[in-house]
C-alpha cells in the first residue's frame, strides 16, 4: 500500500527567455492554491494527499501543468477553477 492516496505534482520549471515554460504562467500560484486546498480540507497526510514541486513535465508550452498520480491524470491548469476540479479527482 502506497504511503499516499494521490500525489500531485506541479510543473514549476521555468526555462530561460524566450522560450515559454509553466513559472510564467502562475505555476507558483497554482501550486500554493493547491496545497492550502488540500491542508484546509484535512487531505494532506498518510493516506491522504501530497502536493509537491516537480521540474519540467516536458507540456510548459500549455502551462502550467499538473499531474496526479497513481492516475497518471494530467492537466493544464489555466485557472484555479481547474485546480480545484484536479483536487475533485483525488
Amino acid at each position: 500500500m502506497s504511503y499516499y492516496k494521490r500525489h500531485i505534482f506541479f510543473c514549476l520549471n521555468e526555462r530561460a527567455s524566450p522560450e515559454d515554460s509553466c513559472a510564467r504562467h502562475g505555476a507558483q500560484q497554482g501550486f500554493d492554491h493547491c496545497k492550502a486546498k488540500v491542508k484546509a480540507e484535512n487531505l494532506a497526510g498518510p493516506g491522504g494527499v501530497r502536493v509537491n514541486k516537480a521540474g519540467c513535465l516536458d507540456r510548459c508550452a500549455g502551462g502550467p501543468v499538473a499531474v496526479v498520480y497513481p492516475e497518471g491524470f494530467g492537466t493544464h491548469l489555466s485557472t484555479s477553477r481547474t485546480s480545484m476540479k484536479l483536487l475533485s479527482r483525488t
